[in-house]
């Protein structure tokens, strides 16, 4: 039978496996915004050196803001589904060492 300092240990490593996985979920998340930022100035740049009518400015600006919106929505829903995740295990982790 496991020790209380073993049984700890165990839940201290998973807590270290979460963050370790919070942390590179969020470094992602990051890149991936800085990354469509970046696609947003550069069209917005070519938008202007070209003269684009407003017409066109308004769809451009609408599509963006769209983008952003989704990529928005996906970030929140990875990091429910983790969440969610990460605290069955914790359950399940729990439950095992109650035994």
């Amino acid at each position: 039978m496991d020790s209380e300092r073993e049984k700890s240990e165990q839940r201290i490593e998973l807590n270290r496996q979460h963050l370790k996985e919070w942390n590179t979920n969020l470094a992602l998340e990051i890149e991936v915004r800085f990354a469509l930022i970046k696609k947003h100035e550069q069209e917005n740049i070519r938008l202007y050196l070209e003269e684009i009518n407003f017409h066109e400015r308004a769809t451009l600006a609408i599509r963006q803001a769209r983008e952003l919106d989704e990529l928005k929505h996906q970030d929140r829903e990875g990091r429910i589904v983790t969440q969610k995740r990460q605290a069955q295990e914790k359950v399940a982790l729990d439950q095992k060492l109650s035994y």
